[in-house]
C-alpha cells in the first residue's frame, strides 16, 4: 500500500493491563479490518462461507461490515466509516487476545489486552494501512 494511502494512528499508549491506540476514521480501516484481523489471529476465513463481492469474510466482521436491507429486498449491502456512530464497540477475542474497536465521532479507538509479543505483531498488521502522526519536530 502507497504511503499517502495510509490512514493515521494518532496516539499510542500502554498501560500495564492494556494497549490503546486512536487511528483516524476512515473507509481504509473497513476495507483493511477482515486482513487486520486475519494477521493477529482473532479469524479465519473459510472460503465460501461469508462471502461479498468475490471476497471471503469471517463471520464477526461480515456482520460488522455488511447488512441485509429491509426496504431493498433484503439485498446485502455494505456499510460506510458513516453508519458507524458515536460510541459503536465491536469485540473480537480470543484466549490470547481481546480486541474492542470503539467507533467515536472523529477517530477509532483500539485497546487489546495481550502480551508483548502479540502486542508487536499488532502493531506490524496495523503498520501495512496505517502510518504514526508526526507531532512536530
Amino acid at each position: 500500500m502507497k504511503e499517502k494511502d495510509k490512514i493515521f494512528i494518532k496516539k499510542i499508549s500502554n498501560n500495564e493491563k492494556y494497549n490503546e491506540l486512536d487511528i483516524e476514521k476512515s473507509e481504509i480501516f473497513l476495507r483493511n479490518l477482515q486482513e487486520f484481523i486475519v494477521n493477529i489471529g482473532l479469524a479465519k476465513v473459510s472460503k465460501g462461507e461469508y462471502e461479498f463481492d468475490g471476497k471471503s469474510y469471517d463471520m464477526e466482521t461480515y456482520y460488522t461490515l455488511f447488512y441485509e436491507d429491509p426496504k431493498d429486498d433484503f439485498q446485502t449491502k455494505k456499510l460506510t466509516i458513516d453508519n458507524f456512530g458515536e460510541g459503536e464497540i465491536v469485540r473480537y477475542f480470543n484466549k490470547e487476545l481481546e480486541l474492542l474497536i470503539i467507533f467515536l465521532n472523529n477517530k477509532i479507538k483500539l485497546i487489546f489486552y495481550c502480551d508483548l509479543k502479540i502486542r508487536e505483531k499488532i502493531m506490524k498488521a496495523l503498520l501495512k494501512f496505517c502510518k504514526i502522526m508526526n507531532v512536530g519536530s
